[in-house]
């Protein structure tokens, strides 16, 4: 009997107080320390979410039809570029149901200091005739 592989959890690099202080005061003038590591907690939910559903796609599960669709079209288009492949990552319309990343002043506000601080790489990607970011979990 064959056992399932489980996937490792999304990394949760937590921003302390040192590093948030080092950057530059137009960075993190809405922000807090609390509200930094709350997107950490919240990139890397999203990214989880996205292996789930991709598995869930590639074991035949059950799932809604669009979600399927989609899930098609990611395993196409993003899941098997070179520097995504083997990570956890996520997109800028996931971002729509999240908790503290949201498309908003201060959710991008907050991407920009997890990218500076090297805990998300963006990189463009074509997907659906049109250059979209996919957001990968360091």
């Amino acid at each position: 009997m064959g056992t399932k592989k489980k996937r490792a959890p999304a990394p949760r690099r937590y921003v302390t107080n040192d590093e948030l202080s080092s950057l530059s005061a137009y960075m993190t003038a809405r922000l807090s320390l609390e509200k930094v590591n709350a997107a950490v907690d919240d990139a890397a939910t999203m990214a989880e979410g996205m292996a789930q559903m991709l598995a869930t796609a590639r074991a035949r599960g059950k799932m809604a039809t669009h979600d399927r669709k989609r899930a098609q079209m990611l395993m196409v288009n993003v899941a098997v570029k070179e520097g995504v492949k083997g990570h956890h990552w996520f997109m800028e319309q996931d971002m729509k149901n999240a908790n503290v990343l949201r498309p908003d002043k201060t959710g991008k506000s907050l991407l920009t200091v997890l990218r500076h601080l090297g805990r998300l790489h963006e990189l463009r990607l074509s997907v659906e005739g049109s250059m979209q970011p996919v957001y990968i979990v360091q």
